[in-house]
């Protein structure tokens, strides 16, 4: 029995020193065991000697688009509204969903020689906005981040460019002062979930953010948007979402319902 208790003793202690070895060479992660790894990313800095976009005579409107414009009842836009080169009868947005009423809607086929003329410089300048936009060099370090997806991020002001769509399923910041500027390049769709908000903070104001989409644009409801939103193609906002900034399609139509929009 002595001999037994002895070899006993002998392997249980071989087993903890076998056990204390392995925990040594192999410690594990900061994650729990089965938990999924800890995300890290480089550090964001802020650029703050991004210029504005310059817009011109664009910068009077609120909303401008290149085929049609449509609503359904009841949107409120404050700012010009504008089609060029669609004709009055392609604009579904009425005058009392405009806060200048019919003096600030416009159109190609306008008798008024001056307005005609008006909204026609307008597109010319969003045309090239949207291309000083877009080849506007990106900053080294704002370039396919989040491969995309915003949601719960916080932006510096910059200058970010993403190769593939942009998606925002829940409220994205952006922290800076108030003579910070943003421009994301977005070279597919820009989509923005139902009730989101993209906030701004330290100072930071809506003018001074800016969106070069190379594809459409979907807010969907009850989200809350900031920023000149430039879209090559449709621009879409679903119902009760708003936006502190402009809609703008260069080469498409945009859909409205019950949305407001007001210019910074």
């Amino acid at each position: 029995m002595k001999k037994i208790g002895i070899l006993v003793s002998l392997l249980v202690g071989t087993v903890a020193i076998t056990g204390c070895g392995k925990s040594s060479s192999n410690s594990p992660s900061t994650s729990a065991i089965g938990a999924p790894p800890i995300e890290t990313t480089t550090a964001i800095k802020a650029n703050h000697s991004v210029k504005a976009i310059n817009l011109r005579q664009a910068d009077a409107f609120a909303v401008l688009a290149h085929q049609s414009i449509s609503s359904i009842p009841t949107s409120s836009v404050t700012g010009k509204v504008g089609l060029r080169p669609g004709t009055r009868d392609m604009l579904g947005l009425n005058a009392t969903e405009v806060t200048g009423g019919a003096a600030d809607i416009y159109a190609t086929d306008d008798r008024d020689a001056t307005a005609a003329a008006f909204v026609t410089q307008a597109k010319i300048d969003l045309i090239n906005a949207y291309n000083e936009a877009e080849t506007t060099a990106p900053d080294a370090d704002k370039i396919d981040l989040f491969a995309g997806a915003l949601g719960n991020k916080i932006l510096p002001a910059g200058v970010y460019k993403w190769n593939s769509r942009v998606t925002i399923p829940n409220d994205l910041t952006l922290e800076g002062s108030d003579t910070d500027v943003w421009v994301f390049k977005v070279a597919g769709d820009l989509r923005v979930g139902s009730d989101v908000t993209i906030k701004l903070s330290g100072g930071a104001l809506a003018k001074n953010v800016y969106w070069q989409v190379g594809d459409n644009v979907l807010i969907k409801s009850k989200s809350s948007v900031v920023g000149t939103i430039m879209s090559q193609l449709t621009f879409e906002m679903k119902e009760q979402s708003t936006l502190a900034g402009r809609a703008f399609s260069k080469n498409e139509k945009i859909i409205l319902d019950k949305n407001t929009i007001t210019k910074p």
